[in-house]
């Protein structure tokens, strides 16, 4: 209730809340209307809410933000205090959106967003990658220290408290989208701000710059930056005689099994040295197409997940019936059979036995690696940690988002009165080797982390270098 307290007074006292009156606003029995709307949704479909807080703290945490809103208040004002509370959960897959409104205005161009493109927090500083404002001031590696005033450490300290899950993944959420993170809080442009360049410090006043025009600039980056200027789902390429295969999405299972096929007939032809798999940037979606690539450089027996508990619940039974009219994987047998159990009850599934995988003429069984990070998330972190549990490859990078012990299969919905967008799960993981106690994310066999003012892939350097030597 003490870091409550201290949001609490963080929120009334920073004029970055200053109202906008052109925003549509609320009752304050409209807004206690959507939160019990949330609260009892969380409670009916997740397998068990209460495991990062008490039921007790929780209420108590509700009972503070009912008091909290006020008549008036715009979807804006309240996304704190509903997002303050959907943390509490501490989970990355239970989550509330940012306004509709605003992120209309942000893709209409009506708002000038934060031009520097930032990727790091050392701890104290915000690292900038590039500087897309007209004047370019800011070069890459420098050290953003303070942004309007508010200094970087508790700026991210303050927008990490939005969000659940391990500390690494709270951080990367506030980087992923960090002009929208600034905009919703209204820190906005002009941006003063102060930051050490060559360890000096400096000064910069820089105008903000719209959506479209930043997306322009970074295309232009990176066609000067690298070779391979859109980003699919999934990719390969060769460097030097090295093959790598940069995964980045698990979606699509007809169409990745297609470009499977297609990629290890290019490897059996044509040999490569070694394989690099690349999870940096995987942020998950069907665990079927972990499988499928495992079976095309794993022969050993595995299993990719020790067992599961699915929640049923009303809720999530609409929900099933509505995404099967238009997604195919919500009419499979596993969800029949979600949709037969009575609401309130627990599937629980232990999968005892490992997996063996059949015959494939494509295997690769030359040397591998596989890049994790803090991006590696959801079914990719599965992947990862059974490639781990095992032994299957030599990860490389840094710890994934996310313990492989966690929570998922997606629940969303609005909502009904400001319209927000809330996730949360339905099922809960256990991680592949069985251990449900374990807490602890992915870890690399071998940690690398980025250097900051390094403009190569430092983890994909490191790991050509690690498969000539082994």
């Amino acid at each position: 209730m003490r870091t409550w307290l201290v949001f609490i007074a963080f929120l009334f006292v920073c004029p970055v809340f200053s109202q906008v009156s052109s925003e549509k606003r609320f009752s304050k029995q409209q807004l206690v209307e959507d939160l019990n709307m949330l609260t009892r949704t969380i409670e009916n479909v997740h397998p068990n809410p209460y495991h990062a807080i008490t039921k007790e703290e929780f209420n108590k945490l509700a009972d503070s933000i009912r008091n909290s809103f006020s008549d008036q208040m715009t979807a804006a004002e309240a996304w704190p205090l509903y997002s303050r509370l959907i943390a509490s959960y501490n989970e990355g897959h239970s989550s509330i959106g940012y306004p509709e409104e605003l992120q209309n205005q942000i893709r209409q161009d009506s708002i000038n967003i934060f031009p520097i493109l930032v990727r790091e927090f050392n701890g104290e500083a915000f690292i900038a990658r590039y500087d897309l404002s007209a004047d370019s001031l800011i070069a890459t590696g420098d050290l953003i220290t303070k942004i309007n005033g508010q200094p970087a450490k508790e700026m991210m300290n303050y927008f990490k408290s939005f969000f659940g899950g391990l500390d690494n993944w709270k951080t990367i959420q506030v980087l992923r989208d960090f002009a929208g993170m600034l905009t919703l809080h209204k820190i906005n442009s002009p941006y003063k701000i102060e930051y050490l360049h060559d360890g000096k410090k400096k000064e910069a006043i820089i105008n903000g710059i719209k959506l479209s025009a930043l997306f322009a600039k970074a295309a232009e980056v990176r066609k000067r930056n690298t070779s391979q200027p859109v980003q699919t789902n999934y990719s390969f390429n060769r460097i030097a005689n090295t093959g790598y295969l940069n995964f980045r999405s698990m979606k699509d299972l007809a169409v990745f099994e297609k470009f499977l096929d297609s990629v290890f007939a290019d490897i059996k032809n044509n040999p490569v040295d070694g394989l690099i798999i690349d999870l940096r940037q995987n942020s998950g979606g069907s665990s079927i197409l972990g499988q499928s690539l495992l079976n095309y450089i794993n022969s050993k027996p595995y299993r990719m997940g020790g067992g599961s508990m699915w929640k049923a619940s009303d809720e999530y039974k609409t929900f099933i019936r509505e995404q099967a009219k238009s997604n195919p994987v919500y009419a499979s047998a596993s969800f029949k059979n979600y949709l037969s159990k009575e609401s309130g009850e627990v599937i629980t599934q232990i999968d005892a036995k490992t997996f063996k995988p059949g015959k494939n003429d494509l295997r690769y069984t030359g040397k591998i690696c596989v890049l994790i990070g803090p991006n590696t998330f959801s079914s990719a972190n599965m992947l990862a940690n059974a490639i781990q549990d095992y032994k299957l490859a030599t990860l490389i990078g840094e710890a994934t988002g996310e313990p492989p012990n966690d929570y998922g299969e997606l629940y969303w919905n609005k909502l009904p009165n400001t319209g927000l967008s809330f996730y949360t799960c339905t099922k809960q993981f256990i991680r592949a080797n069985g251990d449900a106690d374990d807490p602890y994310p992915v870890l690399p066999d071998i940690e690398v982390k980025q250097n900051s003012k390094s403009l190569k892939d430092d983890v994909l350097e490191f790991a050509k270098e690690w498969l000539k030597k082994n």
